[in-house]
C-alpha cells in the first residue's frame, strides 16, 4: 500500500537490504526520500518519474546498480540528487532549461560519456560533485554571471580543457570548493583566481597546470586547503602566500619551484601539513622551519635542496608534528639533542643528506616513532642504548653510516618488521644473530657482520628451526659482509 500524504520519509544509516520499493515513487505527495548510507541494492526504479513533486533523493552510499533515470533532468521540482559512493554506471542525462535543479552529487560512480553543457549551464545549479567516475571530454562552461556555484569537484575523471578558459565561466562570488586534480586540464592558473575569494578548498592536483603561482592567490584569505603538488609550475612561492591565515593544508610538492620558502609564511598561523618536496627549493631549512606554527603534524620536505642544520630552536616549537620527512637534501650537522621535543613523531626520515655527530640518547624518548630512516649520512659512535625505548619502532634503516659497536640493542625493538644497517662498521653482531629468532613480526633484516659465514650459517639455522617449531614466523634475512680492505662484498640470504 502506500500513504497518500506522505511528504517526508527518512530512513538513512540503518543497515537496510534489499531493493528500493517502486511504489515509493507513487505518493504523489512525497517531496524528500532520504536512504543514504545503507546497503541497499538494485536500480533506481522506473517509477521514480512518477515522483512529480520529489525535490530531494539521497541516496549515497548504498550499493545501487544500473543508470540515473533521465526523469532527473527533466523533472521541474527536483532540486537535490545525491547518489555518490554506489556502483552506478551509464551517462549523465541531458537536463531541460525548466529544471530548478541545485545540487547533483554522484561521485565514486562509474559513470562514463560527457558532462552535458545543459547540466552546467543550469543557473540555479550550486553544487556539481562527479569525482572518481570515468568521464571523457572537456569540461564544459558554466552559467557565468547568472549562476550561482558553490561547490565544483571533478578531480579523478579523464576530463579535458583550460583551466585559463574553465574559471571565468564561474561566478566567482559564491564558491567554496573547486576542485579539478586528476584531470587533463592544463594551462596556467589565471589571475581571475583571486577573484574567488570565497574559496575554502583549491585541490587542482595533478593537472598538467603550468606556469607560476599567480600572486594574487594572496586574496583567497578563507582558504584553507590549497593543494598545487603534481602539477608543472614554476617560478617561486608567492610571498603573498602570508595572507592566507587560515590555510591549513598547503601543499604544492612534485613541481618545479625554486627560490627560498617566504618569510611571510610565518602568518600561516594555522598549518597542519606544509607539503613542498620534490621541487628545486633552496635555503637555509633552519631560517623558515622555527617560523612554522605550533599546529603543524605534517612536514614533507624531501628531495629539495635544502642546507644547514637542524637547529634546537627550530624544531622545539612544533609539539604536534607526527610526520618530518626530509629526505633528500644537503643537511649538515648533528641531530640535536631537543628532538625529544618531537614527542608525537610517528616517522622521522632523514635519509641521504649530509648529518654528522653520534645518534642523541633522547632518541629514546620518542616512544611514537614507528618509522626512523638515517640511512646515507655520516653518524658515527655506537647505537645508544635508549633505542630499545622505541617499543612501537616498525622500521630502522640506518645503513651507509659510520656507526661503530654492537648493534645488539636491536634485539630490544619488540614490533620490528624491517632493518637496515649495512655498510657500518659495526665490530660484533653475533649476539644480534643469536637473537635473530625472538623477531616474531620481523619481515627482513639486512646487517654487517664480519667476513665469517659461521655466524651467518648458525642464525639462519637457528631460524629455520624455531619455525619448524611453530615458535617464529617466517622471516627473510639477508645478512650481508663486506671487506673494506679488498672493497668486495658477499651476501648470504635465506627466505622461509
Amino acid at each position: 500500500g502506500t500513504i497518500p500524504a506522505m511528504r517526508e520519509l527518512w530512513l538513512s544509516n540503518n543497515d537496510l537490504t534489499g531493493y528500493i520499493p517502486s511504489n515509493l515513487f507513487q505518493v504523489s505527495s512525497l517531496a524528500l526520500l532520504a536512504i543514504e548510507e545503507n546497503y541497499l541494492n538494485g536500480t533506481i526504479p522506473s517509477t521514480f518519474s512518477n515522483a512529480v513533486n520529489l525535490q530531494r533523493f539521497v541516496a549515497r552510499n548504498n550499493n545501487l546498480t544500473g543508470t540515473i533515470p533521465k526523469f532527473v533532468g527533466q523533472s521541474t521540482s527536483l532540486l537535490i540528487f545525491s547518489v555518490g559512493s554506489n556502483n552506478l554506471n551509464g551517462t549523465i542525462p541531458s537536463f531541460a532549461s525548466e529544471s530548478n535543479i541545485v545540487s547533483f552529487s554522484a561521485s565514486s560512480n562509474n559513470l562514463w560519456g560527457t558532462i552535458p553543457l545543459t547540466l552546467t549551464r543550469q543557473p540555479s545549479l550550486a553544487a556539481l560533485f562527479l569525482a572518481q567516475n570515468n568521464l571523457t571530454g572537456p569540461i564544459p562552461p558554466f552559467a557565468g554571471p547568472q549562476g550561482s556555484l558553490q561547490g565544483l569537484a571533478l578531480q579523478f575523471n579523464d576530463l579535458t580543457g583550460d583551466i585559463a578558459t574553465i574559471l571565468p565561466s564561474i561566478p566567482p562570488n559564491d564558491l567554496g570548493i573547486l576542485a579539478l586534480g586528476g584531470t587533463y586540464l592544463g594551462g596556467t592558473i589565471p589571475t581571475v583566481i583571486g577573484n574567488f575569494q570565497s574559496l575554502t578548498t583549491l585541490s587542482i592536483s595533478d593537472a598538467m597546470l603550468e606556469g607560476p603561482i599567480p600572486t594574487e592567490i594572496g586574496n583567497l584569505t578563507n582558504l584553507g586547503f590549497l593543494q598545487l603538488d603534481r602539477n608543472e609550475l614554476d617560478g617561486t612561492i608567492p610571498s603573498e602566500i602570508g595572507y592566507l591565515t587560515d590555510l591549513g593544508v598547503f601543499q604544492i610538492a612534485s613541481n618545479n619551484l625554486r627560490g627560498e620558502i617566504p618569510q611571510t609564511i610565518e602568518a600561516c598561523t594555522s598549518l597542519s601539513l606544509f607539503s613542498v618536496a620534490f621541487n628545486p627549493l633552496t635555503g637555509r631549512l633552519r631560517d623558515w622551519l622555527e617560523l612554522l606554527p605550533d599546529t603543524l603534524t605534517g612536514l614533507f620536505v624531501a628531495g629539495a635542496s635544502f642546507s644547514g642544520n637542524i637547529a634546537p630552536r627550530s624544531i622545539q616549537n612544533l609539539p604536534l608534528l607526527q610526520q618530518f620527512v626530509a629526505f633528500g637534501n644537503q643537511l649538515t650537522g648533528r641531530l640535536p639533542n631537543q628532538i625529544n621535543r618531537l614527542s608525537n613523531l610517528v616517522t622521522l626520515n632523514l635519509f641521504n643528506n649530509r648529518l654528522t655527530g653520534a645518534l642523541p640518547a633522547e632518541i629514546g624518548d620518542l616512544t611514537n616513532l614507528q618509522v626512523l630512516t638515517l640511512g646515507r649520512n655520516m653518524f658515527r659512535g655506537q647505537l645508544p642504548d635508549e633505542l630499545a625505548n622505541l617499543s612501537d619502532l616498525r622500521v630502522l634503516v640506518i645503513n651507509q653510516n659510520n656507526f661503530t659497536g654492537s648493534p645488539d640493542v636491536i634485539r630490544n625493538l619488540v614490533s620490528l618488521e624491517t632493518a637496515i644497517i649495512t655498510e657500518n662498521h659495526f665490530d660484533e653482531v653475533n649476539g644480534l644473530c643469536d637473537g635473530i629468532a625472538s623477531f616474531s613480526g620481523l619481515a627482513a633484516i639486512f646487517v654487517t657482520p664480519p667476513a665469517q659465514c659461521n655466524c651467518r650459517v648458525r642464525a639462519a639455522h637457528d631460524v629455520v628451526r624455531q619455525v619448524k617449531a611453530g615458535t617464529c614466523s617466517p622471516v627473510k634475512l639477508f645478512l650481508h659482509s663486506s671487506s673494506s680492505s679488498s672493497r668486495s662484498s658477499s651476501s648470504f640470504g635465506v627466505t622461509i
